[in-house]
This record gives C-alpha cells, structure tokens and sequence, in this order.
C-alpha cells in the first residue's frame, strides 16, 4: 500500500488555513476568561466577546472542515486501480517479398511501391490483435517482433526496399519459417501469416505447404502483379538481365499461389486498384468472440479517496448551516424534483474526479477531452491519439513512470527522434526489465535508426561516386585535349 496525494500542489492551502487556525488559539485567553463568569454575568463583563464566545465552537468546526476538505481536494490515494482492456488475440505476422521482381512495372510505379502502400492500408484494418513483420530475399529477417504498436510499423514498412536484403533472391520458405518462429516465439497457440507476394515457384510452393502442415498457423496470400508481366527496372537505370543478357519479365501465376493459399482455409486476394482487395484481410471478429481475454496494457491509475471525505464533510457542512431544517428541506426537495438524464449524468460525472472522467473519454475515443486530464501520463496518450505528437512529448517529458518513459518513446518515434526515444525505452526498462512491449518498441526503432544510418551511408557512397566519375571523366576530357593540341 502506497499512499500519495494525487494533486499534492494544493495542499499549499495548509498554509491560509495554520495562519487562521493560529488566530483562533489566540482568542483562548479570552475563552477561559469567559469560563471563569457566570453566563448571565458574561454579557455585562465582557461585552461583545462574551456574544463572540458561543461562536468559538463554530470557528473550531470550520478549523476541521476545510483541513479535511483540503485533504479531499488534494486527492489522497493509497492504491491503483489497473484498467483493463479487453481484446482478441489473433497474432499475425506480415511476410513482405523483397526480391528484385517487386521492381517490374506492370503495376504503376511498381510492384513495390503498391506493395507498401497496400500493406499500409492492412495495417489500418488491424485494430486488435498483434502484427509482426518479416522481409524475404535470399534470405529472411525479423523487421519487427509482434507488437501492438500499428504506428512503428507504418514507419518502418516505406523503408524496405532489395538493395537492404543481405543476400538477392527469392527465398520465401526462409520467410514463412521466419514468421512460424516469431509466433511460436510468443507462444501463441494460432495465428494468421500474410504473405505478400509477386509469385514463387512450384516447388517452393510444395515446401511451404509442408512447412505449414506442421504447424498450427494459417497462410494467407495478397499477389501483386499481372500474367503478361513487365521488365524490372532498377533503382540505379536500366533493367535486369538474366545470366544470357536478356531482360527479365516476370509474370504473375495467381492461381498457383491462390491454391496454396487454400491449403489451410487461408485467404487469397490479388492487386486492384480500389480497397476491395485489402478489404479480404479484415479480421473476422466474430470468429474471435471465444478468445477474448483481459489484457492489462493499460496504466495503473491513482484511485482518488478524496471523495469519501464526503462522508464527514456533508454533516459537518450542516452542522456549520445556522437554520439545519431549511437546509435539510431544500435536499429533500432537490431529490424529489423530476430530473433529466442529462443532470443525473452531470451529477454521476461531479463526484468522479478529472482523471475518472478524461479516462472514460479516452475509452469513448473523445482524445479532446481525454486531453484535460490531470494525470500526465493519461493526458499525453490522448494528445498522442488526436495527432498532437509534439504536445505529447511536451507532457510526457514532466513523467518518470514507466507508462509515462513508453508513451515518451513512442511520441518520439513518431516525429522521428530516434536517439531520443531510445533513451526513453531505457529508462522505461530501468524502472521495469521485464517490459515486453518496451524492449519490442526499442528493437523496433534501432532497427529503423539503422536501415536510415545504411541509407545516409549508400547515398553518400552514391555522391562520392558520382564525383569520381565526373573528375575521371574531365581528367580524361583534359588529357584528350592536351593530346590533340600536341598533334598540331
């Protein structure tokens, strides 16, 4: 049991209130001197003191009211109260082909380009659950472990690309086995692998079918492409070729990839123009309405005590009320009044405090008025969700809690401080090792920090090279003119 005040800056009302209470107990001379006469004497001895001394004990009850009532505003609470969410968990694991066929132009301007940006629409539609992410070409690697956080994986996906992949190639069962590990890894029981593809060759279709009749998870198949196929055109000019010299045209066998796709009652849907395509893949909730389970993602937030001071205020307020019946009266026949839904709602709403009320406008998804929540970090997840990056991470810099360092590095990484939010999953981890979602997060951003340093690198190296090229080529420009002149 922890005990803390939630709003702690206003127990500076102490102060006014010891300076008031120190003016009372100075009059207590008086009070015993008022003790020692007679009651019928009082008036007569001490005038209009001895009037004021019936008062006293009205004065000595409004002492204990306000300390209370500023014990009460202050937020006195000793425990936290967890908010859970409730979600379906259905991991799945986007597996993105990175081969140099994603370069051919039949889809304008390529088959990548619509590859992310179809992905990127995926993501939109996946609002439960967790999602990884795998690249394949030669070879596979993890680009992102599951998480919950749509937001990384929006930033790290425009980044993949063939010329990052560590070896060239085509390689989709070291994919599919990648995104296999990444769900076993998390000891999730089922769970769906969506590969995005422009083709693959029956034999490695046989393979994967194999692979997949092992394990518990289902493959679905989004292609990208047409039958008729177009060249490849490279990043650096010009088209691939193959070993002969002639210039590669892939095309696209749906109906191969939409077969194995079937195998395990996956889903298959091919590239078009509109979002019907994408709209294939939207989960199926009611499918999922058995596995619900609490997760505890959620902040633990300070359960405010203040409100039960009600309990002693209330009959000390009346006790300080001269005419008690009129008072009383008047309740009476406030409740008996026919009250609208709208005031019994403010009424419900007024004994909640602000975080109460800014959470439940969080969970409503009204993030603008989550946002006036006192609790910094409430308040900085719901300026993260309107949009409000940057007023996020001004709110969120005032926490030291292990929320609070999250939510920090997340805003970070969404407005691209990299180094920075690192910093924040650290300290998010020093409060907590056993983070999950934070060392996830953190992987996540060093991984995108490194494909952009390898992207400064090659573009550097690109620049330097092209400044050779072009001192070579006038040194070769001079050297010609030299000759010609020493020709004549």
């Amino acid at each position: 049991m922890e005990f803390e005040f939630i709003r702690p800056h206003l127990l500076w009302l102490l102060i006014p209130w010891v300076i008031y209470s120190a003016l009372q107990w100075s009059k207590k001379s008086n009070q015993k001197s008022a003790q020692l006469i007679a009651p019928h004497l009082m008036k007569v001895v001490m005038g209009a003191d001895g009037q004021k001394h019936q008062k006293q004990s009205n004065s000595w009850l409004g002492i204990v009211f306000f300390l209370l009532a500023i014990i009460a505003v202050a937020g006195p609470s000793i425990e936290k109260q967890e908010v859970p969410v409730f979600k379906t968990q259905a991991p799945r694991v986007l597996v993105l082909d990175m081969s140099y066929s994603m370069y051919s132009t039949d889809l304008a301007p390529n088959r990548l380009t619509q590859a992310r940006f179809k992905t990127l629409d995926m993501l939109k539609q996946f609002k439960e659950g967790e999602t990884g992410l795998v690249a394949y070409a030669g070879d596979a690697f993890t680009v992102s472990p599951l998480t919950t956080d749509v937001t990384t994986l929006e930033n790290l996906i425009p980044s993949l690309r063939p010329e990052i992949m560590p070896s060239k190639g085509s390689n989709v069962y070291a994919g599919i086995e990648e995104a296999i590990g990444l769900l076993t890894g998390a000891s999730a029981t089922y769970g769906d692998i969506i590969l995005v593809t422009d083709g693959l060759e029956q034999e490695d279709a046989e393979d994967v079918q194999k692979l997949l009749s092992d394990s518990p998870f289902n493959l679905s198949i989004y292609a990208l492409g047409t039958a008729q196929g177009a060249p490849i055109k490279l990043p650096e000019g010009g088209f691939l070729k193959d070993q002969y010299g002639q210039i590669v045209v892939p095309k696209l066998f749906p109906t191969r990839l939409e077969k194995l796709a079937r195998v395990k009652g996956g889903k298959f849907a091919s590239y078009t123009a509109d979002s019907s395509d994408i709209e294939t893949f939207k989960p199926n909730l009611g499918a999922n309405t058995s596995v619900l389970k609490r997760d505890q993602e959620s902040a633990k937030w300070r359960v405010d005590a203040g409100i039960y001071l009600l309990i002693v205020l209330i009959p000390l307020a009346l006790l300080l009320v001269r005419n008690h019946a009129v008072m009383l009266s008047a309740l009476v026949v406030f409740a008996m009044l026919p009250q609208q839904k709208a005031l019994a709602n403010e009424w419900t709403q007024w004994f909640k405090n602000s975080d109460q009320n800014a959470l439940q406008a969080y969970q409503n998804e009204a993030f603008d008025e989550a946002a006036l929540a006192d609790n910094p970090v409430l308040r900085g997840a719901a300026l993260y969700k309107a949009g409000d990056y940057e007023g996020a991470v001004k709110t969120l810099e005032q926490t030291s809690s292990v929320e609070g360092q999250y939510n920090l590095g997340n805003a970070l990484a969404r407005i691209g401080k990299l180094d920075d939010a690192i910093s924040a999953y650290e300290k998010a981890l020093s409060l907590d090792p056993d983070f999950t979602q934070a060392k996830d997060n953190k992987a996540l951003v060093e991984a995108l920090k490194d494909q952009q340093e390898q992207q400064d690198q090659q573009g550097q190296q690109d620049q330097q090279g092209q400044q050779d090229q072009q001192g070579q080529q006038d040194q070769q420009g001079q050297q010609d003119q030299q000759g010609q002149q020493d020709q004549q």
